[in-house]
């Protein structure tokens, strides 16, 4: 139960560490966008781009983290 403890609490909090700086400057170019009136429609790109980021951010911590949790490749794979 340790190790999916740590698994868990890790990817979560590193994620997290990755994707709150991100967050903070995808909303900055959303207010930038809309305070210049342009290309409203852009702005569901922008935060379509985000889903995705967070997507593959998890999905590479939470591989990185299975890898140092379970002792290597042999478990994980």
């Amino acid at each position: 139960m340790g190790k999916i403890l740590a698994f868990v609490l890790a990817t979560v909090g590193l994620s997290l560490a990755i994707l709150i700086p991100c967050y903070y400057f995808f909303e900055t170019m959303v207010t930038k966008i809309k305070e210049a009136g342009i290309h409203l429609k852009s702005i569901d790109f922008l935060w379509e781009g985000f889903g995705i980021l967070t997507f593959v951010v998890t999905v590479v911590i939470a591989t990185l983290m299975a890898l140092l949790v379970c002792d290597g490749e042999k478990v994980v794979l």
